[in-house]
């Protein structure tokens, strides 16, 4: 066993401490690079301003639960076109699906629908 397979597997076994060391180290940056964060927020503003207007009307967009499976946990408004706001509300499961997995929104209701597990569908 490698070292890359044995760091996999501690962490693996130890997801309590990674998460608290992600967490730690992830506020130290925030804080030593405070200023870097903050130029490129307003530079990524400056170049993208449909989707800072496009996130501001989504609030009043987001409906209180997910369109896609009822869940009313980690929800999250999903753009599929920043200049006219089109987009749904989509848990945080259902919004990888959509986004990583490639699963169109219209594939994933018919999932649903049909009450099949979404993992179970990908896997076959």
């Amino acid at each position: 066993m490698d070292s890359q397979e044995r760091s996999k597997l501690w962490r693996k076994n130890n997801p309590k401490r990674v998460k608290k060391y992600r967490k730690d180290h992830g506020k130290l940056y925030r804080e030593q690079n405070k200023k870097k964060r903050i130029k490129y927020v307003q530079e990524y503003r400056k170049q993208h301003p449909e989707r800072e207007n496009a996130q501001k009307r989504a609030k009043k967009l987001r409906k209180d639960y997910c369109e896609l499976c009822s869940s009313i946990e980690n929800l999250d408004f999903h753009h599929i076109d920043y200049k006219t706001n089109k987009g749904f509300t989509a848990c945080g499961s259902c919004h990888k699906l959509y986004c990583k997995e490639g699963i169109s929104f219209e594939d994933s209701l018919e999932l649903y629908k049909k009450g099949k597990e979404a993992s179970v569908a990908l896997e076959s």
